[in-house]
């Protein structure tokens, strides 16, 4: 498992928690190159 993968598993855990809900999917639907660029984020 690579850590980015590692990492929205947590996610989803800990929001599964948080919110009692189960609807997040298993995987990112965005690719790491997206969510690090800073045109990928509303300002």
């Amino acid at each position: 498992m690579e850590w980015f993968d590692l990492v929205w598993e947590k996610a989803v855990s800990q929001g599964m928690h948080e919110t009692g809900l189960d609807v997040f999917p298993d995987t990112c639907p965005w690719q790491f190159e997206q969510i690090m660029n800073l045109e990928f984020w509303p300002q």
